[in-house]
């Protein structure tokens, strides 16, 4: 075989240019939002959703802060070992777990109530989609 005996005639990258006019940030609030995992690359980024983050932990622990001082308004121990962050709209949050375990949960100011749970037969460790009245959740197994 010669594929791999030819030379490289691929394109350099395009020279660096400096950026004009940059935007400088500033950090209005920080949190902790629980137990996290280090070095094992999870996708356990926050929700934004109307003016409220919303997070969950490797334990479980999801919690709800306002985006303007970072304001904790509530939490709740759901017990789900997560591997990957929340999905959600206006009033359900959706919850998966490594076990292979997706709770659905209503929400409002006061707090956060499951209505219902389901297991699957494997691992999850990417976000589930909420569609309408439907969710999708894909295991590590491909299903």
């Amino acid at each position: 075989m010669t594929g791999c005996s030819t030379p490289d005639n691929s394109e350099p990258p395009a020279e660096l240019t400096p950026i004009k006019n940059p935007v400088s940030v500033k950090t209005l609030w920080t949190a902790d939002s629980g137990q996290g995992a280090v070095k094992k690359f999870l996708d356990m980024q926050p929700l934004i959703v109307a003016g409220r983050v919303y997070s969950i932990d490797t334990q479980g622990l999801i919690s709800r802060w306002k985006t303007d001082k970072g304001t904790l308004e509530w939490s709740l121990e759901s017990g789900l070992k997560a591997t990957a962050g929340l999905t959600g709209d206006s009033s359900r949050l959706v919850a998966t777990s490594r076990n292979g375990e997706v709770e659905l949960f209503d929400y409002n100011n006061q707090g956060l109530k499951q209505r219902w749970k389901h297991q699957l037969g494997g691992e999850i460790r990417t976000r589930a989609v909420l569609s309408g009245e439907q969710v999708f959740v894909r295991t590590v197994d491909g299903k």
